[in-house]
């Protein structure tokens, strides 16, 4: 492990712990989507780690991290009732 690499560590535990301790109450729903949070992010370093690897340019990398993120947003706002707004606001700014 690099020196960069265990202060990244150290940074992540310690925002951990500060919000535990500012934690006023318990939620479950919270730390759910916490834990969501962190496995989205880990299989998006993931695919990128490996596009990376192919030589991709920074195009196809932004097209790769909207698609990866598309599969979670669309999803998640048909189910909240967002999504006609969603497309909405991505008409107005085209």
């Amino acid at each position: 492990l690099t020196k960069d690499a265990v202060f990244c560590m150290i940074i992540v535990v310690a925002s951990n712990y500060v919000t535990a301790y500012n934690d006023v109450e318990f939620s479950l729903e919270g730390y759910a989507w916490a834990g969501v949070n962190v496995a989205s992010n880990i299989a998006y370093l993931l695919t990128l780690r490996r596009c990376l690897s192919d030589n991709y340019d920074s195009v196809q990398l932004a097209l790769h991290s909207t698609l990866v993120s598309s599969m979670l947003i669309v999803p998640i706002s048909v189910v909240h009732g967002d999504f006609p707004s969603l497309m909405y606001s991505l008409l107005e700014t085209s």
